[in-house]
């Protein structure tokens, strides 16, 4: 055994616990048969020939078998290691330092053998230059169809979850950003940029997900706000935009059942006041158009459906100016309204009952049709007109067909010549062809027509004067009115009567003017009280009243001068 000594030659002997158990000692040259795994080398043994012959089937006897050296050995050309442990720094100098993992290198000599580590840390696959503390540099010449990968990652997992969350992430990425004061800082979590070949049919996808076997599959799902080709619009959930012509979004589905949609909008629980699912904004002078087309033979349907106790209705509006709302109110028995405001219930001009009645400004019809408050103007379901409060019109109101009447009461305003109360011929001639025609305001002449044809009025008939001029030949109408009136301007002769109807009187009203002395000669064919044909008065001013009455007999006339 050697004690105490600290060294012989160059060999080092630590801890006084180095021992030879045989042989013959030798500075230069000892055996590694000869020596204790305890005994720690010095740089006597520089190079790595020495290395390899000193420990040529080295096992050792102390600390597993393992071969500890105080200070770094340094080992020129190749070294290959069964297995080692390293406490320390394992470096490896030189311009071609590579670490050769089977057929590939770990390279630290600038080439592209595998991966890349750079001074400042940064790490290239395939690049060796790295920009970022992870870079990866891929480039293939494959001319065979197939598969090419800059990264691939498959991630399994197995294991078995009874109870709480359980995530499993195929890549994870974690950015904070924090410190500016100013500027313009725009934060990626990831950044994708495709550039495609124009050879052939090609497709570039920025990004392409796929999702399937779970109970709900997203092949995106973005807890945030989502910006397609315009990061500066308005920060809504997902807005998309394009400043070429054609359409922004399409929706597509081949396998689309009874009852799916193509867009689903939910406001949540959470939501009160009014939202706007759906918005078509146009700043120009185009027309917003919203089309629901239907390509096949179905039908193309706009629904608003109300799931609770709301009104389904669509308003129409010019901003400022009127709007007008249809729609069902839930409010009032699910009827259809028509209104002239932004909601129903308040302006309503046309409101349809679930039965079919149909109010125009009536909330609640009581006939098929009817007009204004109240039920005042009503038509049945046989057309006819079962409640009119008044008729007010300039121009006509016209019955057309055979049997045209008016029924008033349980009487009629007869048209078709009958007899069902007051009939009026095509020139405009009444008559009442049964009961008694009767013009009353009340009294005695609200009693029941006794049926003899006769005309009672309670108050006054008049008939308006009629102005007949002067002249020779005149020719006296007696539908013009039952009182007529003549100013003698002229010396003037009745040569006839016209529409003289038997029963029917005529009283003429004859003046002279301010000349005085004109002269009026009758017809011969009247007859006079007591044979006497009158002369008419000659002094100016003066008038003379002549009255007639037709009969079987003939016109008889009597006469009442100088007034």
């Amino acid at each position: 055994a050697i004690t105490g000594a600290t060294g012989y030659n160059g060999l080092v002997i630590t801890a006084n616990t180095g021992v030879v158990t045989s042989g013959t000692w030798n500075a230069s040259a000892i055996s590694s048969t000869y020596l204790d795994t305890a005994v720690i080398l010095s740089t006597e043994i520089d190079t790595s020939a020495e290395l390899a012959a000193i420990l040529t089937d080295e096992t050792g006897s102390v600390g597993g078998g393992l071969s500890v050296f105080s200070i770094s050995p340094v080992i020129t050309g190749t070294a290959d290691f069964v297995a080692g442990d390293f406490s320390s720094t394992l470096t490896f100098s030189g311009s071609v330092a590579n670490i050769s993992l089977g057929s590939n290198f770990l390279s630290g000599d600038g080439g592209d053998e595998g991966i890349y580590v750079g001074s400042t840390g940064n790490v290239g696959i395939g690049d060796i230059t790295p920009d970022a503390l992870l870079d990866f540099d891929f480039t293939s010449t494959n001319a065979a169809a197939g598969s090419e990968y800059g990264s691939y990652f498959t991630v399994s997992d197995t294991g078995i979850v009874t109870t709480g969350t359980d995530n499993t992430y195929g890549n994870r990425i974690d950015i904070t950003r924090t410190g500016a004061t100013g500027g313009t800082i725009n934060n990626y979590g990831q950044y994708l940029s495709v550039t495609g070949d124009a050879g052939g049919t090609s497709s570039n996808y920025g990004l392409y997900a796929t999702a399937s076997g779970a109970d709900k599959n997203f092949a995106g799902y973005f807890d945030g706000n989502v910006s397609i080709n315009n990061p500066n619009m308005a920060g809504n959930a997902l807005n998309a935009y394009t400043a070429s012509a054609g359409t922004v979004a399409s929706f597509q589905s081949n396998g689309m059942i009874n009852g799916g949609s193509f867009i689903t909008v939910d406001g949540g629980n959470a939501v009160t006041g009014t939202i706007l699912p759906f918005i078509a904004s146009v700043n120009s002078s185009l027309e917003a158009v919203v089309r629901n087309q239907q390509n096949g033979n179905g039908t193309s349907n706009f629904e608003a459906m109300v799931l609770g106790t709301g009104d389904a209705i669509s308003t129409y509006t010019v901003s400022g100016v009127q709007s007008w709302t249809l729609g069902l109110d839930n409010s009032d028995s699910d009827s259809f309204k028509i209104s002239s405001a932004s909601g129903l219930g308040g302006s309503d001009r046309l409101t349809i009952l679930t039965g079919g009645n149909i109010g125009i400004g009536d909330a609640s019809p009581a006939s098929m049709l009817t007009v204004g408050s109240g039920d005042l103007f009503q038509v049945n379901s046989s057309g006819a007109i079962a409640a009119v409060t008044a008729i007010t019109s300039s121009g006509n109101l016209t019955l057309s067909g055979s049997s045209a009447n008016i029924l008033l009461g349980s009487n009629f305003l007869s048209g078709d010549g009958g007899d069902e109360g007051i009939s009026v011929d095509s020139v405009g001639n009444v008559s009442a062809l049964q009961d008694q025609f009767s013009v009353c305001s009340g009294g005695a002449c609200a009693s029941t027509p006794n049926g003899d044809g006769t005309i009672t009025a309670e108050r006054a008939i008049t008939s308006e004067e009629a102005s007949v001029s002067a002249g020779a030949g005149l020719t006296v109408n007696w539908d013009d009115g039952n009182q007529q009136y003549i100013s003698l301007t002229t010396n003037t002769t009745i040569s006839t009567f016209t529409n003289n109807t038997t029963g029917q009187t005529l009283r003429l009203v004859v003046c002279q003017d301010a000349t005085g002395g004109r002269t009026f000669t009758f017809s011969p064919t009247i007859k006079w009280s007591g044979g006497t044909t009158p002369t008419q008065t000659s002094t100016l001013n003066k008038c003379d009243v002549y009255s007639f009455i037709q009969t079987t007999a003939g016109t008889l006339g009597s006469f009442n001068q100088n007034f």
